[in-house]
């Protein structure tokens, strides 16, 4: 792998709930956000395409059932715990 500091990184992801152990990564739904502005970056510009149109409608559907998900476990009061 060729590693550029300019177009480089490394992502740690959040590891525990936040409530206990704070911030100390990312979750997968800011990474699913990223992602998302970036192809809707593409999708304003010279880089619009159908390919690109689905994956963004698909990334919009993983948030959509993470939401669910955190909505749920927030009625079930165990958001930000390990219980399922």
């Amino acid at each position: 792998m060729v590693q550029n500091a300019a177009t480089s990184t490394v992502i740690y992801f959040q590891n525990g709930p936040i409530n206990e152990v704070g911030v100390n990564g990312l979750t997968h739904e800011v990474l699913l956000a990223i992602v998302a502005d970036r192809l809707r970056s593409f999708q304003a510009g010279p880089y619009s395409c159908k390919e690109n149109a689905c994956a963004l409608t698909k990334i919009e559907e993983a948030q959509h059932w993470l939401q669910s998900r955190t909505l749920a476990r927030m009625r079930r009061g165990v958001e930000g715990t390990h219980t399922k």
